[in-house]
C-alpha cells in the first residue's frame, strides 16, 4: 500500500496503534534522594510568633468560636473542657462543643479571641437521603435533601422538614454589620450576622456538604447519644466543604465576609422554579418550616438578594436535587438630596433613589422633633427595573405640622407571596423573609418649628 503522506495520515508510530506491545524503561539518575519532608518545620510555622507572623494567624481571617485546638496558633489559653451553656451550673468558660441537648432556637455561648463571651442563636438544618422518606421520582432513585428541623424538635414525631431547591428560601444572611474585607476584625458581639448551624443527619450516607459565599468553621460532631466528636485535625480552621454523618448532629459557626465593591451589586429576582410558569402549583413542598400544612405555594417572583447555595458535593447527589438557596440581603444605598413642594394642605416631598436593590421606600414625619411615624410606602416592584432617579411621596396630612421627614430604602429577600382571594385554602403561607434599610439623613423644614426643635434635637 502506497504511502501517501502528507495528503494523508501519517505512518503509525513505533509502540502505538491496535495489536501492539510497548515495553518502557524507566532510567533513575543516581543522585542522592530528596531529605524526608519536615513536618517539625511546619508546625513550627504554624505556631503564634510574637509579632504575629504564625501561618494561620497571619494568613487565615480569625476564628469565631474559640477552642482549645487553636491555642498553639494564637497564644490563646481556650479551656478544653467546660460546657458554658449547661442548663444546670454552667462553667465559666465555654470549650466551644455542643451537646446533643442544644437545639435549633438554643443560645450557643462561646468565648472568643478578643476575651470576651457571646451567644448566637442556633439554626436548625436537616439532611435525610432514605428512599422511604425522600424519593419523589417514578424510577425509584435514591435521592437526598437538605431542609430544617423543626424547632422544637420532640422525640417520636417527625422532626424534619424536606425541601427541593424551588422552595422559598430559607437560609438567610443580613449584611448589615457583618464584616468587610476592608474591615475585618475578630468577632465581639453576637448580633453581627454571625449564625451557628446544626445539620440533623436522620440518614444512611455520608454527605459532603459544600458551601458557596463563605467558609464555615466546623466545632464539633455529637452522635445521638451525646458522643462529643472534635473536629479531626485536617479539619481546623477554615472549610468549604465538610462531612455530615448519619445519625449525627453537625454544628459550624458561619460569619460571611463581605467583598467591597465600588458599584452596587443588583439583586437576584428570579421565579422561584424558572423551568415553570408563574403562577404554577406544581413540585413544591407546600409546609412550613415548623413542620405544618400551608397553603399551596405559588411561583412567583422572589428577591434572593445576593444569591448562592449549599449542597452536597456527591455530583449524583446535587444533580439529584440535594442542594438549597443561601442569600444575602444587603442595605440600599441610603437617598438623599430631599426637597419640598407645599400645595395646601399637602407636601410633596422629593427625594434622589441612589440605589438599584431597594424594594420599597418608606417615608417618616416628625410633628415634635422626638418620635417618628410611618406616612407610607412606595413600592418598587420586582417585575420593573430598578434605577436611579428622582421617587416622590406626597403627605396629605400636612397641615403644617411637620418639623422633619426621612426616607428610609428598604430591601426584603424572600418569598412573599399572598395567596389570591380567589383560591379559598384552609392553611396561610409562613415562610421567612428578612428586611434590611438605610435611612436619608433628617429633612428640616424652614420656619419657626424648626428654630424650636433643631437645638433639642442635637442634644
Amino acid at each position: 500500500m502506497p504511502d501517501l503522506y502528507p495528503n494523508s495520515a501519517a505512518n503509525v508510530l513505533p509502540g502505538y496503534g491496535p495489536n501492539t506491545r510497548t515495553i518502557m524503561q524507566v532510567k533513575v539518575n543516581n543522585i542522592a534522594p530528596t531529605p524526608a519532608y519536615n513536618f517539625n518545620a511546619l508546625r513550627s510555622a504554624f505556631l503564634h510568633k510574637a509579632d504575629g507572623s504564625g501561618v494561620f494567624e497571619s494568613g487565615q481571617n480569625p476564628i469565631i468560636v474559640g477552642q482549645a485546638s487553636y491555642n498553639a496558633s494564637y497564644a490563646t489559653d481556650f479551656t478544653t473542657g467546660g460546657w458554658c451553656n449547661s442548663p444546670v451550673n454552667p462553667s465559666a468558660r465555654c470549650d466551644g462543643f455542643a451537646r446533643i441537648s442544644e437545639q435549633g432556637g438554643d443560645t450557643f455561648k462561646f468565648d472568643t479571641l478578643v476575651g470576651n463571651q457571646i451567644g448566637v442563636t442556633i439554626e436548625p438544618k436537616a439532611i435525610h437521603d432514605e428512599m422511604n422518606a425522600t424519593n419523589t421520582e417514578p424510577f425509584g432513585r435514591m435521592q437526598g435533601n437538605l431542609g430544617l428541623e423543626a424547632v422544637p424538635a420532640n422525640p417520636g414525631v417527625q422532626n424534619v422538614v424536606l425541601y427541593p431547591f424551588i422552595n422559598p428560601p430559607t437560609e438567610m444572611f443580613d449584611g448589615t454589620n457583618l464584616p468587610t474585607t476592608a474591615n475585618l476584625t475578630p468577632i465581639s458581639v453576637g448580633t453581627d450576622g454571625t449564625q451557628i448551624w446544626k445539620i440533623t443527619h436522620n440518614g444512611v450516607d455520608t454527605h459532603p456538604i459544600h458551601f458557596h459565599l463563605y467558609d464555615v468553621q466546623l466545632l464539633n460532631r455529637v452522635t445521638w447519644d451525646n458522643i462529643i466528636i472534635p473536629p479531626d485535625p485536617a479539619e481546623l480552621g477554615w472549610k468549604d466543604t465538610v462531612r455530615v454523618s448519619p445519625l449525627e448532629d453537625t454544628y459550624f459557626a458561619i460569619r460571611p465576609i463581605i467583598p467591597v465593591f465600588p458599584f452596587e451589586i443588583p439583586n437576584s429576582i428570579r421565579p422561584m422554579d424558572p423551568m415553570m410558569p408563574l403562577g404554577s402549583l406544581s413540585m413544591f413542598n407546600s409546609t412550613d418550616p415548623s413542620g405544618n400544612p400551608v397553603d399551596p405555594i405559588v411561583n412567583s417572583l422572589v428577591n434572593f438578594g445576593w444569591e448562592y447555595m449549599y449542597h452536597c458535593h456527591i455530583l449524583s447527589h446535587e444533580e439529584m436535587d440535594m442542594m438549597r438557596p443561601n442569600i444575602v440581603a444587603m442595605p440600599p444605598i441610603a437617598p438623599n438630596g430631599l426637597s419640598h413642594t407645599i400645595n395646601g394642605n399637602s407636601l410633596t416631598l422629593v427625594w434622589q433613589d441612589n440605589s438599584i436593590t431597594e424594594t420599597e421606600f418608606e417615608v417618616l414625619a416628625t410633628n415634635d422633633g422626638f418620635n417618628w411615624i410611618s406616612l407610607g410606602t412606595i413600592q418598587s416592584p420586582l417585575d420593573q427595573p430598578n434605577t436611579h432617579g428622582a421617587r416622590s411621596f406626597t403627605d396629605l396630612n400636612y397641615n403644617g405640622t411637620r418639623v422633619a421627614y426621612q426616607v428610609v430604602a428598604k430591601n426584603t429577600i424572600g418569598y412573599l407571596h399572598t395567596t389570591p382571594q380567589n383560591m379559598n385554602f384552609t392553611y396561610t403561607t409562613d415562610f421567612p423573609s428578612l428586611t434590611v434599610q438605610s435611612t436619608s439623613a433628617p429633612y428640616f423644614l424652614t420656619g419657626p418649628m424648626l428654630q424650636l426643635f433643631l437645638p433639642l434635637m442635637n442634644k
